[in-house]
């Protein structure tokens, strides 16, 4: 009798040393996935970079997870507020009161006011989750998508819907370990985006590029223009690309490019007294930029617009003959969908 006792002790003890989830009024089941952690120990070792969420029961609070793509549990989320509606509902009321109500996935589900039947997707901010209703066909709001991939590509982008500057960033242990020597940390550079896309983007494909952390490498893209979240991870060229993520490489590309290339040459504001407005390529960021001309002298890294500069250093700037950037030579919204692999070793 007095070993089941101490038994029952010991059972006690161990229970009321667990930190649980401050799941108030939640299910049993919901606590003890918020238990787990993001990845079951001993699965396979992947080299994904996908930003999720997870509930760690030290803080009490939902923190940024890069998943490698393998052996991920139930406390594994695709949002913050997906998160805290499982682990943390007190959580979520405070996140959602703090958060932009002026956004369409803040936006309440409305079915509006005819009587048409319209299958479509909202973003619940309760669950955190895109979840189908029906429209009617008129009036309603903006949190409405007429696919879940759809609601998912608006509301879902990282940083992800809710999130908080101030949330810690746990990284997977191959991220560490993917970055250029000596260099700060970007966590944009860590992110790996592949995303299948609404299937209603059926227009020609950009050459963009992304910091690859596996290889260290700033690689070409085809991109597909057509949602209103870009993903952090891309750039319009490899220069763009490397002065965010690798400026070790950066300094490398720029010595082995060609200096008598229009975009490789400085600034030069010219020796007369007129002031035009102009734009030229700057090399240190991959980016075009506004100076005032004064009308003679100078060098050919002037341009009239912006779109002239990008047109003409985008594809300029390319690695690769079957990348060309296109008419649509700004920062367009869209989705990646696949790399293209792999691109000559000529130099501009």
């Amino acid at each position: 009798m007095l070993g089941k006792i101490v038994f029952l002790l010991c059972v006690t003890s161990v229970t009321f040393a667990i930190p649980y989830p401050t799941n108030k009024g939640g299910n049993k089941d919901d606590v003890n996935a918020c238990s787990l952690p993001p990845v079951n120990p001993g699965s396979k070792a992947c080299r994904g970079f996908f930003p999720r969420w997870t509930y760690d029961i030290k803080t009490e609070t939902c923190i940024t997870y890069l998943y490698g793509g393998c052996g991920g549990t139930e406390n594994l989320f695709q949002t913050e507020l997906a998160c805290l509606a499982k682990c943390n509902k007190p959580g979520l009321q405070k996140l959602i009161g703090k958060s932009d109500l002026s956004s369409p996935c803040m936006q309440p589900k409305a079915e509006g006011l005819c009587r048409a039947v319209i299958p479509s997707f909202y973003f619940d901010v309760q669950t955190g989750i895109c979840t189908l209703f029906d429209y009617s066909g008129c009036h309603g709001n903006q949190n409405r998508f007429a696919t879940e991939e759809e609601c998912e590509q608006e509301c879902y982008g990282f940083p992800n819907f809710g999130q908080s500057s101030e949330v810690p960033l746990v990284t997977a242990d191959s991220a560490a370990s993917s970055l250029p020597a000596n260099a700060e940390v970007d966590v944009n550079c860590l992110l790996r985006v592949i995303n299948p896309g609404p299937k209603r983007c059926k227009i020609n494909t950009q050459g963009r590029w992304t910091y690859n952390a596996k290889t260290k490498s700033c690689e070409i893209f085809e991109y597909i223009p057509c949602s209103s979240n870009d993903p952090p991870n891309l750039f319009l060229n490899e220069y763009a690309c490397l002065a965010r993520c690798d400026q070790q490489g950066l300094q490398k590309l720029i010595r082995e490019s060609d200096p008598t290339s229009p975009c490789m040459q400085p600034q030069a504001t010219g020796n007369c007294r007129a002031s035009f407005q102009r734009f030229h390529f700057d090399k240190q960021t991959g980016k075009c930029i506004s100076f005032i001309y004064t009308g003679c002298g100078g060098n050919d890294n002037h341009f009239n617009s912006e779109e002239e500069c990008y047109l003409k250093c985008n594809n300029v700037l390319q690695k690769s003959d079957s990348i060309t950037v296109d008419a649509a030579p700004f920062p367009a919204s869209g989705i990646i969908i696949g790399i293209k692999i792999f691109f000559s070793q000529a130099r501009i």
